[in-house]
Formats: structure tokens, C-alpha cells, sequence
């Protein structure tokens, strides 16, 4: 993510949540491939994190929106 940890905000902690099991996208984000499909499951995990409480439905919309990380970062 080229930052801190503690620097992340939600959209970039889902995206590296999705580097772990049981998701494993670790290669698809190294490499910043299928951004699509980084994005969905992103959403989706901010969804449920959502559903379940976690966060706020306000905080997901708003992580949601934010493009993939890597896709913003000049490589």
C-alpha cells in the first residue's frame, strides 16, 4: 500500500484484508491485476461488514466509491 498501516483508511484495509485467506487475492493485488474483480470483493466485504454491524452502511457507501488502491498509486 506504499503506507503506514496505521495511515490506511477502510477502502485500503478491505483491499488488504482480501491478501488473506479465505479470499487470496495476494497475487491480484501484488501485481495490481483484475482491479474489477478487487473491487467487487472489496465492496462486497465492506457490505457484510456492514450487515453485521461492524461499520456503518455510510462508511461502506463511502469506502465503496474510492477507487482500488493500486489504481490510484503511480507505479
Amino acid at each position: 500500500m506504499q503506507k503506514p498501516l496505521t495511515q490506511l483508511n477502510l477502502a485500503e484495509l478491505a483491499e488488504l484484508q482480501l491478501a488473506i485467506p479465505p479470499w487470496g487475492f495476494w497475487d491480484d493485488i501484488k501485481n495490481c491485476q483484475n482491479a474489477a474483480k478487487l473491487k467487487e470483493a472489496r465492496d462486497s466485504l465492506l457490505h457484510e461488514l456492514a450487515i453485521i454491524g461492524h461499520i456503518s452502511e455510510e462508511m461502506s457507501r463511502t469506502a465503496s466509491s474510492q477507487q482500488v488502491r493500486c489504481l490510484a498509486v503511480r507505479r
